[in-house]
């Protein structure tokens, strides 16, 4: 029963100054691949439910002494649910949540801080082709481990 899998490509143009002066770095390359190695969803006429497991695999390219990296250099698991209502006269709300379990990172000895987050919409179809709506999302680090 496995999912999808999800590749990104990374652009990235990073412009900072600090005590020692202005640093820069222009990046690009393929990104960490996300796989889901399962998605259940459950559906009824007006009301919507997936839930899964994002598995984001540090295949990007990652160097410390690097500021741009296209690939974060560590493993995270993220518990993923999400739910959509879309009534009959086409009032839609949408929620996704995720919880990220993240891994150490081996080339800088470090582990990001566990962090919740979900994205979240409220829209009107106003036929098969437009929704008007706002969309939006919401980021915690919960824990921090280092």
């Amino acid at each position: 029963m496995g999912g999808p899998s999800l590749l990104a490509l990374v652009y990235q143009d990073i412009d900072m100054t600090t005590p020692g002066g202005p640093r820069g770095e222009v990046r690009w390359g393929l990104g960490d691949i996300i796989v889901d190695p399962f998605i259940l969803g459950w559906h009824w006429k007006n009301f919507h439910i997936t839930a899964g497991l994002d598995v984001y695999l540090p295949t990007g390219s990652y160097d410390k002494a690097h500021l741009a990296n296209a690939g974060r250099g560590y493993w995270t698991i993220e518990p993923v649910f999400a739910a959509t209502y879309l009534s009959d006269s086409g009032i839609e709300v949408s929620g996704k949540f995720m919880y990220d379990f993240n891994l150490k990172n081996n080339d800088t000895n470090y582990q990001s801080g566990e962090e919740f987050h979900f994205d979240y919409t409220v829209g009107y179809h106003v036929d098969k082709q437009l929704t008007l709506g706002l969309g939006g999302y919401y980021y915690l680090q919960t824990a921090k481990i280092s």
